[in-house]
């Protein structure tokens, strides 16, 4: 019963996401198409494919780059069996726990200049290490953007990420049946 249920919003979210017959756009780059034809397009933005794509699963390449004026990794996510992109995560490191901080702020200044602020949900979030931060989601017609800081350790001089999660409605929907298929 559980499993028909998740089948079927499953199915009205692929539905609702086929209709908009947008994607969302990642570096404004729609989340879409093959990783081939999706890397082919962050190449052309300065991205090059990392080494630690190596030691990833299948389904996940790592590119490292500049975002928003910013050195970072980028992680995307596709299927392995049909190659679809569906999400792309990016991954800014900085020293310390106020530098995160500042970042997460202009972000989500940004995202909110961007999307609007009243399609944006915040909490207060406290990481492994006990470190507190507001993380962000924006739901959107065409997907959802996460922003949120995670750290490597307990001090707030430790490296600390700032996180945005692009996850496209759409291609995350048919990625979810495809896996289904499996149970």
């Amino acid at each position: 019963m559980r499993k028909q249920v998740l089948i079927l919003i499953t199915l009205i979210v692929a539905i609702a996401a086929q209709a908009q017959g947008e994607h969302l756009k990642f570096m404004g780059i729609e989340l879409k198409g093959s990783i081939t034809e999706f890397q082919q397009q962050l190449l052309t933005k300065g991205m090059r494919v990392s080494y630690v794509s190596k030691g990833l699963p299948e389904g996940e390449r790592v590119y490292d780059g500049r975002f928003s004026g910013y050195p970072a990794q980028v992680v995307v996510f596709f299927n392995s069996r049909t190659r679809l992109v569906y999400r792309a995560k990016v991954m800014i490191d900085l020293e310390g726990r106020d530098h995160a901080t500042s970042l997460l702020n202009e972000m989500k200044a940004k995202l909110d200049i961007k999307y609007g602020g009243a399609k944006r949900r915040s909490q207060d979030f406290t990481d492994e290490y006990g470190h507190k931060f507001e993380q962000s989601a924006y739901t959107l017609t065409d997907g959802e953007i996460d922003l949120f800081v995670t750290s490597s350790g307990y001090t707030d001089h430790d490296t600390f990420y700032v996180n945005i999660d692009y996850k496209d409605a759409k291609n995350t929907s048919i990625n979810t049946l495809d896996e289904l298929e499996d149970l």
